[in-house]
């Protein structure tokens, strides 16, 4: 049985420590992302690592059917906190059909990006106007920061 099988199989009761896990694994757990969580430990380690398949590993969940809400949370994120401005590009693609949870990653990544260096072209992104529409759902009202994204991109 190989390490990844191996961790499947132990999880959760046995967690493994998530930095001596083998590149490789990490990579498997992620690319088959049988379970969900053990795909997110192993996404996670990826991207402290500053792994070069980042990108595609995240792609890859975001457009899996087999990928949990939250799994794809997850790459939404990393993929906001690794190249922002194709998180936000992906992001527009995602926003009529992604679940709350990966709302609120992207509405996360938007007030912390206004902040910051990439300010001036998060306020030109077609994303802004098309994630303002989306807040005004009467279900949305109340994810985090809403407000002050609101606030942000008045």
């Amino acid at each position: 049985m190989d390490e990844a099988s191996w961790i499947q199989i132990a999880y959760p009761s046995t967690e493994p420590d998530w930095p001596a896990v083998a590149e490789g694994t990490l990579l498997q757990l992620v690319r088959e992302h049988e379970e969900p969580n053990c795909a997110e430990f192993a996404l996670s380690e990826l991207w402290r690592r500053n792994h070069p398949a980042l990108e595609e590993l995240c792609m890859l969940l975001l457009h899996s059917p087999h990928a949990d809400q939250w799994l794809k949370a997850s790459a939404i994120s990393k993929l906001l906190l690794s190249k922002p401005m194709t998180g936000f590009d992906v992001a527009l693609e995602m926003l009529d059909t992604c679940a709350a949870v990966q709302l609120e990653e992207i509405i996360e990544a938007a007030n912390y990006e206004y902040q910051g260096d990439l300010r001036d072209a998060l306020l030109l992104h077609p994303l802004i106007p098309r994630l303002k529409k989306r807040l005004q759902e009467p279900e949305m009202k109340n994810l985090p920061f809403v407000d002050l994204f609101f606030e942000n991109f008045a």
